[in-house]
């Protein structure tokens, strides 16, 4: 059985990757729907700097406490 990280498994083009996706998955889904609302609070917020500098130390100390953990726990 070939592993799912071969290179003859990897599909050759963008929209083949998108049609073999299962968009129904829960966490895509919320991944997906993550994105758009940081997308739409940066462009409602573009005037206010305060919520800007809010949202970007959230999301850098999302992304900066993920790296702690994994470098914690030897995952690297």
């Amino acid at each position: 059985m070939p592993s799912a990280f071969s290179v003859s498994s990897f599909p050759v083009s963008i929209p083949s990757v998108i049609t073999q996706t299962d968009w129904t998955e829960p966490w895509l889904l919320g991944l997906v729907a993550f994105h758009v609302l940081c997308l739409l609070l940066t462009c409602f917020s573009s005037q206010r700097c305060e919520l800007q500098v809010g949202h970007f130390l959230c999301l850098d100390f999302s992304t900066g406490a993920t790296g702690t953990w994994r470098r914690n726990r030897g995952v690297e």
